[in-house]
């Protein structure tokens, strides 16, 4: 009787844990998606800047090591959302791994 019931306890246990598992990787899932649309929004506002920054190289009124530096903030956001975008397929992969509706073969 006494080993049924620590098997019992035992498989509550491993349940509670692989629950609390998912729990945590969906709320990563959910924080890595807002980070996507941050990391969007931010791409986006540094490519308007890129363009305004190439015009006003085009004008002169902006210098050839100014308009790298646009350049740059643009490559370094467009970096940060591809990394984001990675981040969250990884623990949507993870996701789908954990809850069985992903099979690795």
């Amino acid at each position: 009787k006494i080993e049924i019931e620590n098997s019992k306890l035992s498989y509550q246990e491993v349940e509670l844990q692989m629950l609390s598992d998912l729990a945590q990787l969906y709320n990563s899932y959910e924080n890595n998606l807002i980070m996507v649309g941050f990391e969007s929004e931010s791409a986006d506002v540094a490519l308007v800047s890129l363009k305004t920054a190439l015009e006003r190289y085009r004008l002169g009124s902006l210098s050839g090591l100014e308009f790298r530096e646009f350049q740059r903030s643009y490559l370094d956001a467009v970096t940060r959302k591809i990394s984001a975008q990675f981040q969250a397929k990884s623990t949507e992969v993870s996701l789908l791994l954990m809850s069985g509706r992903l099979q690795v073969q």
